[in-house]
């Protein structure tokens, strides 16, 4: 993963995504001991999809910042990497 970021960074100096696919989601909703989560691998799954955006970055060791640009309807954050 980190040599593709690199081949990447070859020929674009940014990568510009949204924080979260979807505004800031409700407290809680990502508890690894939530009942619907029956293995480890369920809560990894669940917690990627919440984050598909910055995981990639982080486990790369890129420097990047979220910002909370925008705000929802409901007032909620919304944030670009």
């Amino acid at each position: 993963m980190t040599r593709a970021w690199g081949a990447f960074l070859e020929d674009f100096d940014l990568l510009l995504t949204p924080t979260l696919p979807v505004p800031a989601v409700p407290v809680g909703s990502l508890d690894q001991n939530a009942e619907s989560i029956q293995e480890p691998r369920d809560w990894l799954e669940h917690l990627f999809g919440q984050i598909p955006f910055t995981s990639q970055l982080n486990m790369t060791g890129q420097p990047a910042v979220s910002l909370p640009l925008g705000v929802s309807g409901d007032g909620l954050p919304i944030g670009v990497q």
